[in-house]
């Protein structure tokens, strides 16, 4: 049988890996993985030479990328034979030919919204639980990484997610490192400042900590709080780098989704502890700290980039992508709409088969600090900043929170925010 090349790990996707080939960019020694099929081979590069990989890791066939590469087919053989290349092109996608078919890990979780924060797992998370190293895997490729600045992030892995709304108002996830139909798309944080693909994104693994009007992650710091949104958006790029950002709405609604598949619940305080603001960094533990990231939610509030509240209605402004990031209150362009115009625990999250991340934000409230999202949600009518998280340990605060209660330039003493980049200098 033919098969386009699929893959179990996802790093690029084939128009990626032909684009290596044709320019002669592969690393010695990595293995490449394709992202646009739900299953496959992986190859490796070594010594010129560009192996198809089985499941187990060992070489079913190689090319010489150095003397010509991959051959290149007018049309797709309807019936292969030991004629027909192991990897060859066919009007411009790459094929594999192979004996078997590999299936693509998918991790779900149920009933997000219904009464109960405890989640069914779905797929191959059934059976699993938070202590899973297939879980952690799944979303982090390094729990620590350093730039050339001294910051340290946790390297997260991209991912597809699959949201589907259930009769009853709840919503099942899905996500996938292949986008196995069109109902996956892809985690909005793993786009770049220009909305291109990027395989991996940088959460910032410490609160940030600004000194000289730069924004980091570091550990043995107290975090910073007690300035704009604007200003942390600014210091972030001060890192030289405008792939740099203080975290954004897209990071936050990444972490709800971690979250949720790990610990197939809608209550982050039931597993870990909220610190008071002003905690030195690096020194939370594990009491605080979620797949490496530290205070994910509380040390402090974090402002969110790239989303206002309507002033004075329901809406949510947004913008997709960090490059399109401008100082001051979005008030036009893409939105979502019926928010509540007023606040208690919410209940029920908006949903847009359209724009699915319209999840991330609520839509009825008639919950409490116990049940449904377990989080609060603040409203005030003539206000635009949106930040979540937690400042202490409160019942109304969590992963979830949101709070909208502020006028867009408010320096609360317990607002901060969180360096996270799209690519490391």
């Amino acid at each position: 049988m033919i098969t386009k090349n699929k893959t179990k790990d996802v790093f690029l996707t084939k128009k990626q890996l032909q684009a290596r080939i044709e320019a002669g960019t592969f690393e010695e020694g990595v293995i490449y993985n394709t992202t646009d099929e739900p299953a496959g081979h992986s190859l490796k590069y070594e010594n010129g030479v560009l192996s198809l990989l089985d499941i187990d890791g060992n070489a079913i066939s190689q090319v010489s990328i150095e003397s010509g590469g991959v051959p290149v087919l007018d049309t797709l053989p309807e019936t292969p034979d030991e004629t027909t290349p192991n990897v060859f092109y066919c009007q411009n996608n790459l094929y594999v030919k192979t004996e078997e078919v590999i299936e693509t890990d998918v991790y779900g979780v149920d009933g997000v919204g219904n009464e109960s924060y405890t989640l069914t797992r779905t797929d191959a998370n059934v059976g699993l639980d938070q202590t899973s190293t297939d879980l952690h895997d799944f979303f982090v490729a390094n729990e620590d990484v350093t730039d050339s600045n001294g910051n340290h992030f946790v390297q997260l892995k991209k991912f597809y997610v699959k949201i589907t709304k259930n009769v009853n108002g709840s919503f099942k996830y899905q996500v996938s490192h292949a986008q196995n139909d069109d109902e996956y798309f892809l985690c909005p944080m793993f786009y770049d400042k220009d909305g291109n693909e990027i395989d991996y994104a940088y959460y910032g693994k410490y609160k940030g900590y600004v000194t000289s009007s730069r924004l980091y992650s570091q550990s043995g710091k107290t975090p910073t709080y007690s300035t704009t949104i604007d200003n942390f958006m600014t210091y972030a790029r001060n890192n030289n780098s405008n792939e740099y950002y203080a975290i954004d709405w897209a990071t936050a609604f990444t972490a709800q989704i971690m979250f949720m598949i790990v610990y197939a619940s809608t209550k982050y305080d039931a597993f870990f502890t909220y610190r008071s603001y002003g905690a030195t960094t690096g020194s939370g533990g594990t009491a605080s700290t979620f797949l490496g990231i530290e205070d994910m939610v509380g040390n402090g509030f974090e402002l969110l980039v790239n989303v206002s509240k309507q002033n004075g209605g329901s809406r949510f402004y947004y913008k997709d992508y960090i490059g399109d990031w401008t100082s001051g209150a979005i008030t036009s362009g893409n939105y979502f709409d019926g928010a509540p115009t007023s606040s208690d625990y919410q209940s029920k999250h908006l949903y847009n088969a359209d724009k699915p991340i319209a999840t991330m934000f609520p839509s009825e409230l008639d919950g409490s600090s116990t049940t449904f999202y377990c989080d609060y949600y603040y409203y005030s009518a003539n206000t635009q900043l949106v930040y979540w998280g937690a400042y202490s340990a409160f019942d109304t605060y969590g992963l979830f929170y949101l709070n909208c209660y502020y006028a867009w330039s408010n320096t609360n003493s317990n607002l901060g925010s969180r360096l996270c980049a799209k690519k490391l200098i």
